[in-house]
């Protein structure tokens, strides 16, 4: 299964439209699927300070290599500036991690991985501090961008308030996604006048009766139709990792635009499916008011 057209085919971020004294001013969706889209903020009246947010696909990663694409973001930015006669190595710092809140995901909290870097560079004879924050949601990498000049915010203030402004931002995004990224398992009737199969991971019960098994294949249930028995199928997938946060569905979802907030929805297609038409499903949209 690919990636991109199978494993995702479509997700909708709902973000926040001002976070504190930021609001956000324009979006921006790249040509090549993988890169995602972007979202600038801008800051009052004040037109030399922005920040731009970037999300990227990428699917489920261990810690270990939620550490690794960090360190890789930040290996770019020191290719990218810190060069020229005059920089010095300690221009950019080491990675930091942050703590942000968990995300609450039904009776559960998820740990959300995040990391910050702090850095000065030089660009068209101005000296300028600068902050990347990178954090890791629900299949998306989020990544946030911020510059000033130097004589108006240092490097650790710099980094500080893009460290705060991602934590608010988090704890208002909503990542929904759907594709073969969902893999339930399927009900099947149970037959009153036929022996249970052995090998089952658990069984439940209704008034003492077992009226479900779950199967690493499938689950059999008196009431396929019943909401234990869907409760049944979910357990079954989570004992089994065949849930990923993020993944809602495998067909079509359309969640709930809050007010004050606006919705990006992204199509993706494989890599060997013909291309198509542009369709209106990938226009954004806002909640009312």
């Amino acid at each position: 299964m690919p990636f991109l057209g199978g494993f995702l085919r479509e997700t909708r971020i709902v973000y926040p439209l001002t976070v504190g004294e930021w609001k956000a001013v324009g979006e921006h969706r790249y040509e090549q699927q993988e890169a995602g889209v972007s979202v600038r903020y801008a800051h009052g009246d004040d037109s030399d300070r922005w920040i731009d947010m970037y999300f990227y696909p990428v699917g489920t990663l261990s810690d270990e290599q939620v550490a690794t694409l960090a360190g890789q973001e930040r290996n770019a930015l020191h290719r990218a500036w810190v060069q020229g006669p005059d920089a010095k190595e300690d221009d950019l710092s080491e990675l930091h991690t942050l703590s942000l809140p968990p995300r609450v995901a039904g009776d559960k909290a998820e740990r959300v991985a995040a990391y910050s870097v702090d850095l000065t560079y030089t660009h068209e004879g101005s000296r300028r501090n600068s902050a990347m924050v990178v954090l890791f949601d629900r299949l998306y990498m989020v990544k946030a961008r911020f510059s000033v000049k130097d004589a108006a915010l240092s490097r650790r203030k710099a980094r500080k308030m893009l460290e705060a402004f991602t934590s608010e931002l988090a704890s208002k995004l909503m990542f929904t996604s759907s594709g073969g990224c969902w893999m339930p398992l399927p009900i099947e009737p149970l037959v009153a006048d036929k022996p249970v199969p052995e090998g089952s991971l658990l069984s439940m019960q209704t008034n003492g009766q077992p009226t479900e098994y779950v199967y690493p294949d499938r689950v059999l249930a008196r009431d396929p139709e019943s909401t234990s028995a869907k409760t049944a199928m979910m357990l079954g997938m989570a004992m089994q990792h065949r849930m990923f946060p993020g993944c809602d569905g495998s067909d079509t979802l359309n969640p709930e635009v809050p007010k004050g907030m606006r919705e990006i929805r992204i199509e993706y297609r494989a890599s060997d499916e013909s291309p198509t038409p542009a369709k209106p499903a990938h226009a954004a949209r806002s909640g009312v008011g």
